[in-house]
């Protein structure tokens, strides 16, 4: 590939002026619960960001994992080889929470209000399970697993109140829905 002098130097111009501010931002680690989504189910999160709270433009960087409760429960237990007739039917489970992982980032739009709206993106991750279910027996065989990725994008906004240690959170996201998040800063 060929790059000219230029677009080398902005992209290292760039590069190493937001790098010292990412590092001396302010940390935030945020806890939140939420329903909702195409997932249709409670989860939990939690996020680490970084926040400037004291430039002229204020920014959030940060990224979070979470855990989306829309597993099924199967009566039964599933036996892990093929089934030995032709006599069954097959069901679809999900035997495992859906896992996501998310990045955020986002801008505070009025200077000096401490209110930062932001965007997330990301993907989860379901395993989904092909259950043959005799009809002799009533006996559950597994007949094949495979992980399902998602995306998963959406937007939100966050408090941060001048003087406090304390942050609030309201996002929504396609497989999460809602999600409210209680922060702490330092």
């Amino acid at each position: 590939m060929k790059y000219n002098i230029s677009t080398i130097s902005a992209c290292l111009i760039i590069f190493t002026s937001l790098v010292p501010r990412i590092l001396l931002a302010e940390n935030n680690v945020s806890f939140g619960v939420g329903s909702g989504g195409k997932a249709g189910a409670v989860n939990i999160s939690i996020d680490y960001s970084k926040v400037t709270t004291d430039n002229t433009v204020n920014y959030m960087i940060g990224g979070g994992f979470g855990a989306i409760f829309n597993n099924d429960s199967v009566s039964g237990d599933i036996l892990d080889y093929s089934i030995p007739h032709s006599n069954y039917y097959v069901i679809h489970k999900q035997p495992n929470p859906e896992y996501a992982f998310y990045t955020k980032l986002g801008i505070e739009p009025i200077p000096g209000s401490g209110l930062f709206l932001f965007g997330t993106g990301g993907v989860s991750i379901a395993e989904k399970e092909d259950i043959a279910v005799s009809n002799a027996t009533g006996w559950l065989y597994k007949l094949n697993s495979a992980s399902k990725i998602t995306g998963l994008f959406g937007g939100g906004a966050a408090f941060y109140p001048i003087g406090s240690l304390i942050s609030v959170h309201c996002e929504y996201d396609n497989r999460r829905g809602v999600v409210g998040s209680v922060g702490y800063r330092w």
